[in-house]
């Protein structure tokens, strides 16, 4: 079995940084032994510090990651649960998989019980 790991903005922040553990679980999906899912919302929010180009995401997002809309189903699901947009997002795909999410802020996570990988 895949494991898959679910990013939030700031792993994604951190991939763009330079962030050797970002970039090992990057080069290993490239490889096929994980999958990472980039949730759309995580992409926006990380986007909205990173400021760059759709031609500067074009690397990262091709290959092996699935980067997963907010649907009309997630939103509505999501629009109850604590937290800003992008936490409820990254924790619902979490969940829908049942696999870690990838992070350098753990506490965004705190009213949550999910397992994190601390970047």
């Amino acid at each position: 079995m895949t494991n898959i790991y679910v990013f939030d903005p700031s792993a994604l922040i951190a991939l763009f940084r330079g962030n050797e553990k970002a970039f090992d679980l990057m080069r290993e999906a490239d490889a096929g032994q994980l999958q990472l899912i980039f949730p759309a919302v995580a992409v926006a929010e990380a986007n909205s510090f990173i400021q760059a180009s759709e031609s500067a995401w074009e690397p990262v997002l091709m290959g092996r990651i699935e980067c997963t809309p907010l649907t009309a189903h997630v939103a509505i699901t999501v629009g109850p649960w604590p937290g800003d947009l992008a936490v409820r997002h990254v924790v619902y795909e979490s969940r829908a998989v049942r696999c870690d999410i990838a992070t350098l802020e753990p506490d965004r996570y705190r009213p949550w019980s999910v397992p994190l990988l601390l970047l």
